[in-house]
């Protein structure tokens, strides 16, 4: 389960960078505690229900007749149930290792992007798009010197060179958000498994 300091990272990063939407909603781990018990506790009513089963193909007559016909139901139900299983435990897995893998790379991203933003003056491409405007209003205005000029034209080139480094980090956060997001509908996965379906066939 990803920690939820990882996804706290990525909160933090991402109101440094002003300018954005608002940040996904942080997935609910609580909740997925409970669905990962919900199903543990589907597997385990599975195999109870696969050794009454066994134990009931034991005890029936094998002669042709209801009690063949019967055992034949028996045996079918056993082999979906054993399928049931594998299912749910590889869907389990499959979550769990996307889980871990997302985690990672929100912790990984947030550290390069808080390193990053260290370094940088400006945090948006916008606030150093309007540096850059208002410079090159005071040159066009005509009113400054010519050492003034070239002053302001030396601080443009330097704010567009900046520029690149802003929109290395922006695409950064995005790769965060994008993560966060698909955290969360991972999470969320655990509770697509069909094991309310099977515990609801089961009472029928």
């Amino acid at each position: 389960m990803a920690p939820e300091s990882t996804v706290q990272m990525a909160d933090e990063s991402r109101a440094a960078v002003p300018g954005k939407a608002a940040r996904p909603s942080r997935p609910d781990y609580d909740k997925h505690d409970q669905e990962v018990a919900s199903i543990d506790a589907e597997i385990d009513r599975l195999r109870k229900e696969q050794d009454a089963l066994k134990e009931r193909l034991n005890k029936t007559d094998t002669r042709k007749g209801p009690a063949a016909e019967k055992r034949n139901r028996l045996v079918s139900r056993l082999q979906e149930i054993r399928t049931e299983q594998s299912g749910l435990r590889k869907s389990r897995g499959k979550v769990f290792d996307r889980q871990a893998s997302l985690a990672a790379s929100i912790g990984k991203n947030t550290a390069a992007l808080k390193a990053q933003q260290a370094k940088l003056t400006y945090k948006s491409t916008g606030e150093i798009d309007e540096a850059i405007a208002q410079r090159e209003g005071q040159i066009e205005s005509g009113k400054l010197r010519i050492v003034e000029e070239k002053r302001l034209a030396n601080e443009i080139s330097g704010l567009r060179r900046a520029r690149k480094h802003v929109e290395q980090t922006e695409a950064l956060q995005k790769m965060i958000d994008a993560d966060v997001v698909e955290l969360a509908e991972v999470d969320a996965q655990l509770g697509d498994t069909n094991a309310q379906a099977l515990s609801e066939e089961h009472e029928r």
